[in-house]
């Protein structure tokens, strides 16, 4: 069987491409063709032509990450095994291609996982660490490349083998405090052969912000050369003091201690996926000529700063369209925006415990669990239940299926509960479904009945002045809200 291509979902992560990257690169033993394959992008849940997985590795497709199949940890797409529940589809490639125990993969492989399966990312809370670390990179290329999903994930094919050949370098010293910066002559940069980080971010300024063109010159200046040398001189003459997007990609290059990969944690991990050591990569892969890697380091820079634009811009929009409800002493924040990323500005800004996202144009709908907020215990499986159950009552589509075990993992009525039950979602960009048929005013109620569970579920589902008892599409259900509604109407 020769197989000529991967299929993966549109909107790639950390996983898909992780996933892409180990099948191109050491597939070809298990399935040949696979070094040449090429990659098919299409909505997650949503094979080609409905075909299942089986059929498709029939005619030489081999899907990944995308719902369904032997390599992903959905095998039905739409269920998840329990065996699978904390891997990551990458785990499953891994060790369907016997490279999991293969030591320069390990941390990338165990970080893969934790971030896909269990929502968590690096132990660092440093919000700069964050930023300049694998995940925002994916995040900040998303805003980059936009819909060019075969260049994002070419892109990242080159950091996940830097990150590999990273594992072969000793600890090098990017950071160590040369007087001189960067010198300039005329419209030329005069850069080190194994340049530090800040001759490399001052060099990115000049490139990306000054109105003057430059070349690169990679040795020694022959003329007289002006020398900049500190960032902030730099700063100054592209008149950048007072760009918000640049403010902690700055304060990384600056506080970066020598031998260190970022500024708040030494946890293998987190260092494995650190931007540093993905420079260590580029630069060992290049035998430390920084000519070959120049583009490929500012190109990660400019990921860092789309994440960073797109973040002020998400917090100019939260602040003017956000919803707080406070029940007890948890915060629920309801959101109905344009920027995805609102939902962690409402963690940030109003330590929000449940955030909500309605995506104003594409109608996507978002539930996530704050883990170290006060309902960081709250499941999201019974609250899954009811939506799915309102959905099905008022959504022809899903008129033929039952309400049995609507709180399983999964997606049921085009509502995906992921397995790590703190989060809920109905569409994203990576999964194309039809609006919601539940009004969103609707959906906020039912989300806050399941925090105050006195509350009463919506008129639409449940007459203020009696219980329908079993017309009702909550009765099987058996909910806490049911109870005290009927309680209070018997007395009355």
């Amino acid at each position: 069987m020769l197989f000529h291509t991967i299929v993966t979902h549109e909107h790639p992560d950390l996983d898909a491409m992780l996933c892409c990257y180990l099948l191109r690169k050491y597939g070809s033993n298990c399935y040949q063709g696979l070094e040449e394959a090429k990659i098919l992008f299409c909505p997650a849940g949503r094979l080609p032509e409905g075909k299942t997985p089986n059929e498709l590795e029939q005619e030489g497709f081999l899907a990944v990450d995308i719902g369904g199949g032997r390599l992903d940890t959905h095998p039905d797409g739409h269920s998840i095994s329990e065996e699978k529940k904390r891997l990551s589809a990458a785990n499953l490639v891994a060790q369907d291609l016997g490279v999991d125990k293969e030591e320069r993969f390990i941390n990338l492989l165990e970080f893969a996982r934790i971030h896909d399966s269990l929502g968590k990312s690096l132990r660092s809370r440093n919000p700069i660490d964050h930023l300049m670390a694998l995940p925002n990179l994916i995040r900040g290329a998303s805003f980059h490349f936009g819909a060019s999903f075969h260049e994002t994930t070419n892109f990242f094919f080159k950091v996940f083998e830097a990150i590999e050949q990273a594992h072969t370098a000793e600890k090098e010293n990017f950071f160590d405090c040369q007087s001189i910066v960067l010198r300039v002559h005329e419209d030329r940069i005069y850069i080190p052969q194994r340049a530090n980080l800040k001759t490399l971010f001052a060099c990115y300024l000049l490139q990306r912000y000054d109105s003057k063109k430059y070349q690169y010159d990679f040795g020694e200046p022959q003329e007289e050369a002006h020398e900049w040398k500190s960032i902030a001189e730099v700063l100054a003459h592209c008149a950048l003091e007072d760009k918000p997007s640049l403010g902690k990609v700055i304060d990384f290059v600056e506080k970066i201690k020598p031998n260190r990969f970022l500024l708040s944690s030494k946890f293998a991990m987190d260092e494995t996926v650190s931007f540093v050591n993905i420079l260590r990569g580029f630069y060992v892969k290049h035998n430390n000529d920084v000519s070959l890697c120049i583009d490929d380091i500012f190109l990660l820079l400019d990921c860092v700063v789309a994440h960073e634009e797109n973040w002020y811009k998400a917090i100019a929009e939260y602040q003017e369209k956000r919803q707080l409800f406070t029940i007890g002493d948890s915060k629920i924040v309801v959101v109905s925006a344009k920027i995805g990323a609102v939902s962690k500005v409402a963690r940030w800004l109003d330590k929000a415990d449940l955030t909500v996202f309605h995506d104003e144009d594409k109608k996507h709908i978002s539930l996530s669990v704050n883990r170290t907020g006060k309902l960081r215990k709250l499941k999201l499986s019974r609250l899954a239940s009811k939506i799915r159950a309102a959905e099905i009552n008022i959504n022809k589509e899903f008129s033929s299926l039952k309400n049995d075990n609507l709180n399983a993992i999964g997606e049921i009525a085009s509502w995906f509960l992921h397995q790590s039950e703190k989060l809920l979602i109905h569409g994203s960009p990576k999964a194309h479904r039809e609006p919601s048929e539940i009004p969103f005013s609707v959906i906020t109620d039912i989300i806050l009945s399941e925090v105050d569970l006195e509350k009463k579920l919506p008129d639409m589902f449940c007459p203020k002045n009696k219980c329908l008892h079993k017309q009702c599409c909550f009765y099987t259900l058996r909910l806490p809200n049911c109870f005290h509604h009927r309680r209070l109407y018997e007395k009355k």
